[in-house]
Formats: C-alpha cells, sequence, structure tokens
C-alpha cells in the first residue's frame, strides 16, 4: 500500500508539474518574423538544422534560426507589430528568443550579431520588464524603442549608431548611453568607449537605410507579371498593424492580422494600370509598394 500510494503522489505531482508547462506554453507566445526585400545570397539555418540552406523560399525567421548574408546581399525582417530589421552584407545575425507573455504583456527579444551590420526600427515604447537585446562579441545594446544600428567589424569591434531615441550599451569597459545622432565605439575590455557625433557620411547611410525601415508593406495580389483582362482589379496585401494604407490614393482599412484589399475599376479605353500602394506608420514614415500592370482584350466568343 505504502508503494502505493507514493506512486499515486508521483503520478499526481507530475500531472501538476504537466499541467503548468501546458499553461505556461498558452501564456507565452512565440513571435516570428516575416522575411522580404531579399537581394543578393544568403542562407539560413533552424536550430534543429546542422547544416545551412539557402535563403531562397524561406518566408518566416523564428527564434533559433541563424541568417547569413553574401557580400552583396540584404534583407529584411519583419514583426506585425511594426519591429523591423533590415540585414546588410555580410552579415551573421541568430534569433536568439522572440516571444510574448500574454499574461504579463512582457516581450523579451534577444539577438546575437556575430559580424557585419542591421538596422533597428522598433516603433512602440517596451515596457519596463521587457527586454529588446542585440548581442555583440564585445557589448550588449538594449532599448525600449527607438531607430539604431549595430555594426561588428571584422575585428570584432562594436559601433552603435542612433538615429532616433536613445540605446544603453554594456561593454567590459562599463555602460554607455548613446544618444539621438550619436555613435558609440566599442573594443575590447582594455578600451574605453567614445561615443562621437554622427558625421556627415554617417547621416547619408541613414538615409538609404531608412528607406527599408518604413512600415511593412507587400501587395500579395496582383503578382509582378499578371495581366488584366477584366475591368477591374483586385488588389490585396498586408501591412504592419497601425499603419494607414492607400491604394491608388483610395484609404483602405486594414484587419487586425494587417491584410487589406480593394476593387479598383478600369475604364474601357484604359491598356495599362500602376497600382501604388502606401504605407504610412504612426510617426509618419512610409513605404511604397508598385505594380505595373498591362491589360490584354478577353477572348471572343
Amino acid at each position: 500500500m505504502r508503494k502505493i500510494g507514493v506512486l499515486f503522489i508521483f503520478i499526481f505531482a507530475i500531472a501538476i508539474i504537466m499541467g503548468l508547462l501546458m499553461s505556461q506554453s498558452l501564456v507565452v507566445m512565440q513571435r516570428i518574423a516575416h522575411v522580404s526585400n531579399v537581394a543578393g545570397w544568403g542562407q539560413v539555418k533552424s536550430r534543429t538544422d546542422s547544416d545551412f540552406k539557402p535563403l531562397a523560399g524561406a518566408e518566416y525567421v523564428r527564434a533559433g534560426d541563424t541568417l547569413s548574408t553574401g557580400a552583396q546581399a540584404s534583407l529584411a525582417l519583419n514583426w506585425l507589430d511594426g519591429t523591423r530589421i533590415r540585414v546588410g552584407p555580410s552579415t551573421v545575425i541568430t534569433v536568439l528568443k522572440c516571444q510574448l507573455n500574454k499574461s504579463t504583456q512582457t516581450e523579451t527579444s534577444l539577438f546575437k550579431l556575430d559580424v557585419g551590420q542591421i538596422w533597428i526600427r522598433i516603433l512602440k515604447v517596451l515596457t519596463q520588464q521587457s527586454k529588446f537585446e542585440i548581442r555583440t562579441p564585445t557589448a550588449t545594446a538594449g532599448v525600449r524603442g527607438t531607430i539604431f544600428s549595430v555594426q561588428v567589424t571584422p575585428d570584432g569591434n562594436t559601433e552603435v549608431s542612433v538615429y532616433e531615441g536613445t540605446v544603453s550599451v554594456q561593454s567590459a569597459s562599463g555602460p554607455v548611453e548613446v544618444a539621438e545622432n550619436s555613435v558609440a565605439l566599442l573594443g575590447s575590455s582594455e578600451t574605453v568607449a567614445q561615443v562621437l557625433d554622427l558625421t556627415p557620411e554617417d547621416r547619408r547611410g541613414w538615409d538609404n537605410a531608412l528607406d527599408d525601415l518604413g512600415p511593412y508593406l507587400q501587395i500579395t495580389h496582383p503578382g509582378p507579371d499578371e495581366t488584366i483582362s477584366s475591368d477591374s482589379v483586385s488588389v490585396s496585401g498586408i501591412c504592419e498593424q497601425g499603419a494607414t494604407v492607400t491604394v491608388n490614393d483610395q484609404s483602405v482599412t486594414p484587419r487586425l492580422n494587417g491584410r487589406f484589399s480593394i476593387q479598383l475599376p478600369l475604364s474601357p479605353q484604359q491598356h495599362a494600370l500602376t497600382i501604388r500602394a502606401v504605407a504610412t506608420d504612426a510617426q509618419g514614415h512610409t513605404t511604397t509598394v508598385t505594380r505595373e500592370l498591362q491589360r490584354i482584350s478577353p477572348p471572343s466568343d
């Protein structure tokens, strides 16, 4: 009887632990990023893979995935809440953790940058308990809502450039606050961090980067090579949460999942159509996507 009682208690304890684990998994939501703006050669490796695979065809990136881009390559990672990371050439970055605790609304996003450069855009201000960090070989950059970049040079040094907001950087030489329009240079433990103003060259680099850091916007239909044979065309797409969208200057209201659609009429004399979709975020940043379509005559009866 005693053995049966001990076994019952053991099974009961296991059931409680499993219940807690299952309830926790329901509360914690893993966040994934949509891959867009892919240019050039890249590869990806998941936490369960031993080798890299070509990035072509990959639509999403999850926690545990490592991305590697070629010398002339780049891409963008897009989360539904408006967080966006542009990955530059010759870059290796790992998504360590990316999750939301729905019970406490606490977000945890951790990335490891081995080499190369990334540009980050975080629209919303994170809670005190939330964490967004970029870890490099010589520093850790943490933010709550801003636009900034992190670069790891081939010799292992780290540069943190801030376009908007403030970034807290922790290195072996101590903590550093990097303000707007500044760049921090962080080397080995023997090197004291330097914080400098952005140079004109830095600002020109940011002007180019901001083109890829606007709100996420994609036209999913029609495709780039489709033709029109009817008197109207259905346009559908997806954008980030909170963005406003216009299609050919007509306002469109996205659904909660970011998807939108609109029907555009064509006149009988119209033989071509330019679709111009514009997304605007709360800070006034915009992204424009266009489609050039040709109209063909419908087959005769």
